[in-house]
């Protein structure tokens, strides 16, 4: 029997984004505990502020520097619609983050979730951690495959999406989303790269480094791609 107050948790189909702070243990390491917790508390004032979520929030789960989103898809025409909407979010959602210096990495997935309050579980939450936690870099992985299986027989082509490397040098097609513009997000990583070669310590100053090539080479595909 459920024991909380609110409704019991309840089947859903949607997409579910999985955020988490790049580099959040080597930051416990470096800053003071308690400059890191209000970063990630204006972070949260600013993303339940943000205008698109005084009608129609998603479902929001946070704890420590995570944050779970699920956006039901009411109907079947409505997958895409939804997805851009789950998008258009993540990106602000970067955005914010980065500027305090919080730069996030993720994963999103579609599928059937079982949700209620403090409740979230389901094979789309278990591959949206996997999703972020495979990526190298502070962006968000949207792969093709989830885009077929929420398309079913129809397809479904974005912009941007390529061959991404993963940690364990796989190959996934898909799209990586970032804050637009990149540029703040890719200074972030310059100043992080400088602090660590100073001050150390060594594997994490070569985290960055190789951060920072791999996001200057996204922008340098954005670049190219908004060129043609």
């Amino acid at each position: 029997m459920w024991q909380h107050d609110g409704p019991e948790p309840k089947k859903a189909v949607g997409w579910v984004v999985f955020l988490d702070v790049f580099g959040f243990r080597a930051m416990l390491d470096a800053r003071d505990g308690a400059e890191l917790q209000g970063q990630l508390a204006r972070c949260r004032v600013r993303m339940f502020g943000m205008p698109e979520w005084k009608d129609s929030p998603p479902h929001v789960y946070t704890l420590s520097d995570s944050v779970f989103l699920l956006y039901e898809v009411p109907s079947p025409v409505e997958k895409l619609p939804v997805l851009k909407r789950c998008r258009e979010d993540v990106e602000e959602l970067l955005g914010i983050f980065a500027e305090e210096k919080l730069p996030l990495r993720g994963g999103i997935s579609f599928g059937e979730v079982i949700f209620g309050p403090f409740v979230l579980i389901g094979q789309p939450v278990a591959r949206a951690v996997e999703y972020e936690g495979r990526l190298p870099v502070p962006l968000v992985l949207l792969p093709a495959k989830e885009l077929a299986d929420a398309a079913g027989e129809g397809i479904v082509w974005l912009p941007n999406m390529t061959d991404i490397d993963l940690k364990d040098a796989h190959l996934m097609h898909g799209v990586l989303l970032s804050p637009s513009p990149i540029d703040p997000l890719i200074g972030l990583a310059e100043e992080e790269l400088l602090e660590t070669r100073i001050h150390g310590p060594y594997h994490v100053a070569k985290a960055w480094s190789e951060t920072l090539s791999r996001l200057q080479l996204v922008k340098e595909e954005r670049d190219d791609f908004a060129q043609r």
